[in-house]
């Protein structure tokens, strides 16, 4: 080998970086350009790859670069005016938190690794993630000023809103997105701010969260400043759709249709799975000019128990879909419309007590549904009688099968129809006919007797 050839490889090998394995110190972590923060005593540089050990906390100025970053398990990196550059991949294990402060919506990287038990807090820019970060373990909006995603989000965990207050909006979508679709995996937790569907929005938009989880709406000091509905900001429009596939909760918490006194004409939708509590402190506002619907679309048994009415001044058009089994448990309270809209039972519905529906709105009861009435009066084609007092039009099917399921003596009510298909006792005390009936289905009793008082029960040729 000649003289300048070995000259050669030994001014190429003093060229090269070799990359390093960096740790952080193990001690409680610290300022990133601080070598006393490192293991060793070494400020990464980007060819490193790094390491934020389950005992420290690691933040950052200006300047901070690595080649690849992960924060393992109970670690915490924080950024502020700027994030660190990561030239490949950035991984978070459960548990392990980064705080995205900066004006950047997508975290640092080119491949992320994030457990679905890790946690990104965002507080920086006005919009979250992007088509390069859409998926996110747990998902923390803490902001003093509204944001919404920059593409479909993917939440393996939950979603946790802590902004600075009640009208900072977390929206699904606005005109410069266009429409979008979200999933979260887990619950939604709302502690402090407002999470909607469109902000704004236009005729032709479409926002959708769907929630594999529970909806908590919590307020502690119950001051009402956690909220939820379908939409925010002045004259909103467009289909705003949550889809809840468990338990919808507030505690001083607020349903609401819209959030502006500019309302809009869009249309809200909340589909429910589970069951849904209202307790003293919480309450529903309208805020919207167009129509509501809360349905029920549960495969189980709903239970919806409110310590506070449900009033909204827009059209609201409820739902309890085929094969959903709701039961209204309002104690006193009633649920219902100002304006109009319409209450279909297409399942089964149990209005407990002296639960009500009530308002401007109807009352649709279709064949093959069930009605089961705990109201002494029992049904009632109109007045404020029973547990269905609309001052719309109530239509209760033939085809339909009605439960009377008091715990004390009940009245048939006139709105019963003659025939029906089914006909059932519940309740301990029995029920004493004051009329013949004829039943096409089936007659259950169930808890008590069926008194027949010198009547007739005629049953059709298949009951």
């Amino acid at each position: 080998m000649s003289f300048n050839k070995i000259i050669l490889i030994i001014f190429l090998l003093t060229g090269i970086t070799v990359a390093q394995t960096v740790y952080s110190n193990g001690t409680g972590g610290g300022l990133w350009s601080d070598p006393s923060t490192w293991s060793g005593g070494t400020v990464p540089t980007v060819n490193d790859d790094v390491f934020i050990a389950g005992t420290d906390s690691v933040y950052t100025t200006i300047g901070a670069q690595c080649n690849s970053l992960s924060v393992l398990s109970g670690g915490r990196f924080a950024t502020s005016v700027d994030t660190v550059h990561v030239a490949t991949s950035l991984t978070l294990e459960d548990n392990a938190w980064f705080y995205n402060a900066t004006t950047e919506p997508e975290l640092p990287g080119e491949e992320y690794y994030l457990d679905p038990q890790s946690y990104v807090v965002h507080s920086g820019s006005g919009t979250v993630g992007g088509i390069h970060n859409y998926e996110f373990g747990n998902l923390v909006i803490a902001r003093n000023a509204g944001c919404t995603p920059g593409t479909d989000l993917i939440i393996n965990g939950n979603l946790i809103i802590n902004n600075t207050a009640y009208n900072v909006v977390f929206r699904g979508c606005r005109p410069a997105t266009g429409s979008q679709t979200h999933t979260v995996y887990g619950n939604v937790y709302i502690n402090k701010g407002t999470f909607s569907c469109i902000d704004v929005g236009d005729n032709s938009m479409v926002g959708i969260w769907n929630i594999y989880g529970n909806v908590f709406v919590i307020d502690n000091g119950n001051n009402l400043e956690s909220r939820i509905g379908p939409f925010s900001s002045a004259n909103a429009a467009g289909l705003g759709i949550m889809n809840i596939d468990g338990n919808l909760i507030l505690q001083g918490g607020r349903l609401q249709a819209g959030t502006s006194s500019s309302a809009g004409l869009g249309t809200g939708i909340i589909n429910l799975g589970g069951n849904m509590l209202l307790d003293i402190n919480s309450a529903v506002a309208t805020n919207s000019d167009g129509p509501f619907a809360l349905n029920f679309v549960g495969s189980g048994t709903q239970t919806v128990n409110m310590d506070v009415r449900f009033q909204m001044g827009t059209s609201v058009f409820d739902t309890v879909k085929a094969g959903s089994n709701v039961v209204f448990d309002l104690d006193t309270n009633k649920w219902g419309s100002t304006v109009g809209g319409n209450f279909l039972v297409q399942g089964s519905l149990e209005l407990k007590g002296t639960s009500r529906l009530d308002g401007a709105g109807d009352f649709t009861l279709v064949p093959g549904a069930r009605l089961k009435i705990g109201s002494p009066e029992g049904i009632y084609n109109a007045g404020l009688f029973g547990n269905v007092q609309v001052n719309g039009a109530r239509t209760y099917d033939p085809g339909a099968t009605y439960e009377y399921k008091g715990s004390g003596t009940q009245s048939l009510g006139d709105g019963l129809p003659d025939p029906v298909y089914g006909f059932g006792v519940s309740n301990p005390t029995g029920i004493t006919l004051d009329r013949d009936l004829n039943i096409n289905g089936l007659v259950d009793v169930l808890n008590g007797d069926l008194e027949l008082n010198n009547h007739i029960v005629t049953l059709g040729s298949n009951a």
